[in-house]
């Protein structure tokens, strides 16, 4: 059984080796472990049967393993092939009400869009705000107060992240990598570089880069450029928005990963007064949205064939995935339907679409 591995990470900087979740679950023989954990009944590999317990210590120090009564299981979700009707029960009755609900306000929100003035056309600020920053971003939020979803959890290295494990499978592939509901954020004091699309690749974004390099997998091509601090990146590139002079260098940069075209900016822009147009939409959708989702998000404990439950894995640890895959076929809906811009598909890199935000 083969994995695909997604972190959800509260941190900036990277982290010694024996605390980055990613170094550790990309050694040879973890996925051959986890696989051995998850075909048998929960909790009944003991301890002190494990022939790798130096493996078993490094997953249970980053939260994708845990030890009961001497006993192994999962500590982070993980959803199997066998979970896959309960997955589509949860959260397509849900996705399809809430598209439902969207249509009859969605002349609001064109409105509030409008607004802007950014020269920015409606579906494409409607794609980053209620798709990105509103359903994955004020939404969260608003589930995290109400204490149905978890999107902190510190772990012994003192590193806030969150583990989601996908059983590699045709059936699950939708799932953990084809909808829209991935954000890759590299924030800095002057503003964030944003893509938002789904996760069928690896983007050709700063935030994507930075992990790949953090692993040591970069590309022949991706080891040529010389990417500065992340904090030099947003002043270099608020300088450009200024209208200030920037250096070649830096152009050829940003050119490349397509946040100018021959050094002039060539995404939506998006500043402080923008917040609260986002603020004014996401007041407009919560009283509809909220309902199925809450209900969805509900309804996980009782799926108890779900291969999370039977590990006792916590549920607003469940509902963090879930949730996106709510909303992320709510996303795929609303593309479907025309009210939100389509983002375009680059092989290896899946589809996304990019912005700026600043600070």
């Amino acid at each position: 059984m083969e994995f695909e591995v997604y972190y959800y990470e509260n941190y900036s900087h990277a982290p010694a080796y024996k605390d980055n979740p990613r170094y550790i679950m990309a050694q040879d023989d973890v996925f051959e472990f986890l696989t051995e954990v998850a075909e048998k009944e929960p909790y009944s590999l003991a301890v002190e049967n494990c022939m790798k317990k130096e493996l078993l210590e490094q997953l249970i120090h980053i939260g994708v393993l845990r030890e009961k009564d001497g006993m192994i299981g999962f500590d982070a979700p993980i959803f199997v092939e066998a979970d896959n009707e309960n997955l589509q029960f949860l959260s397509q009755k849900a996705a399809l009400k809430i598209v439902d609900a969207l249509a009859l306000r969605i002349g609001r929100l064109k409105q509030l869009v409008g607004e802007l003035n950014n020269e920015v056309p409606d579906k494409l600020n409607l794609y980053h705000l209620l798709c990105g920053q509103i359903f994955d971003g004020y939404m969260f939020d608003y589930l995290e107060k109400e204490g149905v979803v978890t999107t902190s959890k510190l772990h012994p290295s003192g590193l806030d992240y969150l583990i989601i494990l996908y059983e590699k499978s045709m059936k699950l592939e939708k799932y953990s990598n084809g909808l829209l509901c991935s954000y890759n954020r590299l924030a800095t004091d002057k503003g964030v570089f944003s893509s938002f699309g789904d996760a069928n690749g690896n983007r050709r974004d700063f935030y994507r880069y930075m992990r790949l390099q953090e692993s040591g997998k970069l590309s022949e091509e991706q080891k040529k450029i010389c990417l500065p601090d992340r904090d030099v990146l947003a002043e270099q590139f608020e300088r450009l928005l200024e209208g200030e002079g920037v250096a070649q260098t830096y152009k050829n940069i940003f050119d490349y990963f397509g946040y100018t075209k021959d050094g002039e900016p060539c995404v939506p822009i998006y500043d402080a007064e923008s917040r609260f147009v986002v603020l004014e939409m996401f007041e407009t959708i919560l009283p509809v949205v909220k309902e199925p989702i809450l209900d969805a998000l509900n309804q996980i404990h009782s799926c108890k064939e779900l291969l999370s439950n039977r590990h006792e894995v916590p549920t607003a640890d469940i509902a963090n995935e879930m949730y996106h895959l709510i909303f992320g076929e709510v996303n795929e809906q609303l593309v479907r339907r025309r009210f939100v811009e389509r983002p375009p598909y680059r092989e290896g890199e899946g589809r996304y679409l990019k912005c700026y935000e600043r600070a």
